[in-house]
């Protein structure tokens, strides 16, 4: 059957802070992309990605961080972590499993002249997982 492949939305309740993810197999990071401010950072399968998804006890959390080359200002980050109490399956027929949720996220400020951590960023997201 091939690779699953899971897409991942999410956005802040201001629509300021958009984060959007592409994981294969829900292990391994394709590409992902944050923005905060209309600032965007992106990441690819080269960064370092660390994903933890376990769809029954409602456990999703993604770190990703870019390789700084010793050079810390170029450094990129993202801690993601869903919310288990807000964990929910939609999926309603056969075909892709689909869940929403409530999530936070901390992240390297992807802005110009910003060089430290962002604050925990409360999202809503939504997980569509299936055979491309």
């Amino acid at each position: 059957m091939g690779v699953r492949m899971g897409k991942l939305t999410c956005k802040s309740a201001s629509g300021k802070t958009l984060f959007n993810a592409t994981i294969e197999d829900m292990n391994a990071l394709q590409d992902a992309s944050l923005t905060i401010d209309k600032e965007k950072v992106d990441f690819t399968y080269i960064d370092g990605c660390h994903i933890t998804f376990e769809a029954e006890d409602k456990v999703f959390t993604m770190e990703l961080e870019s390789d700084a080359h010793s050079n810390f200002d170029t450094l990129r980050y993202v801690q993601f972590w869903a919310i288990p109490s807000s964990f929910k399956d939609i999926t309603d027929q056969p075909g892709p499993d689909i869940y929403t949720f409530n999530a936070k996220l901390r992240a390297m400020y992807p802005r110009s002249g910003r060089s430290h951590e962002s604050p925990v960023i409360g999202l809503t997201c939504t997980l569509v997982y299936d055979y491309p």
